[in-house]
């Protein structure tokens, strides 16, 4: 998976609509975030767990991720036994979110 796709999966997991914005050194992904408020508006920001550090922890409360070090980071989610690795903990974070989306049904 690509770092984008990895993003867009993170993204969806955590319920927000994301639309990419071409740059000239990469592609950002621009998330809407409900307000969860009728009179409050929805409000866009840019998202990104990979390299933000309480996005990915947001990540992990939502889903209960379970850390680990051992040498590298793993990352895992008991419910279905999705799981990622990385010396980067943010990476592994949302490689175990992207692959729990992949393999959710439907």
């Amino acid at each position: 998976m690509t770092d984008l796709e990895i993003t867009r999966l993170c993204a969806q997991a955590m319920g927000y609509t994301s639309k990419p914005l071409l740059s000239l050194s990469d592609i950002i992904l621009f998330v809407t975030i409900p307000s969860g408020h009728p009179l409050l508006p929805d409000h866009t920001e840019r998202y990104d767990p990979l390299h933000d550090d309480a996005q990915a922890m947001a990540l992990v409360k939502k889903f209960h991720i379970g850390l680990a070090w051992s040498g590298y980071w793993s990352a895992y989610e008991q419910g279905n036994g999705a799981s990622g690795s990385s010396a980067d903990l943010n990476y592994s974070i949302c490689e175990c979110v992207a692959k729990m989306m992949k393999e959710k049904p439907g």
